[in-house]
């Protein structure tokens, strides 16, 4: 699509992806994405988990991703040097990725967002079952946690900490036998 614009709008388009890059914030349209549940083959309708998610996104969010990837990527050359994000195995990242974006499979996205569940609660009854109620406070998985988090831990360090800690998480997300 964006291979057929003109020069006047590529000139455009190449002014937006420069003041983005000197504000450090892109249009609040390009976070946005539409999420698309696919069926998984041989799965029946009826499950929530039955469901992969697709998300829809930016094309021009994607391209200044793809320019910025480009230009900074040659400075990870080590592990030692990458972010702790890209330190983590393909699954572990998924499970990161979908923690912290909310684009998961708890039940409060998939009421408000693909109203494929009746309701947003959490099966404990306390409270809707999003990111922080699983992490943080639900009863179901109290022994879990305990277990996985000898100390009480913020959420942020759950979801942005170091390596150690974000294998936690996935280990915890894991043993809870849920799909995120």
């Amino acid at each position: 699509m964006l291979q057929h614009l003109g020069n006047s709008a590529l000139n455009t388009l190449l002014d937006i992806f420069n003041l983005s890059w000197r504000q450090g914030q892109v249009p609040q349209c390009w976070k946005e994405a539409i999420m698309i549940p696919i069926l998984k083959k041989g799965k029946r309708k009826s499950k929530a988990s039955s469901f992969r998610l697709m998300s829809l996104t930016s094309s021009c969010c994607k391209l200044l991703e793809r320019i910025i990837n480009k230009r900074i990527k040659p400075l990870f050359n080590t592990p030692q040097q990458q972010d702790i994000y890209h330190q983590l195995t393909r699954s572990e990242q998924t499970t990161i990725f979908r923690l912290r974006t909310g684009h998961n499979r708890l039940n409060q996205n998939l009421h408000k967002v693909m109203k494929v569940v009746p309701s947003p609660m959490c099966p404990c009854g306390e409270a809707e079952q999003d990111t922080a109620h699983l992490l943080q406070s639900c009863k179901i998985n109290q022994a879990l946690r305990d277990k996985i988090w000898h100390s009480e831990t913020p959420l942020k360090e759950k979801l942005f900490g170091p390596v150690d800690a974000l294998q936690k998480t996935t280990r915890f997300v894991e043993e809870t036998s849920l799909q995120v």
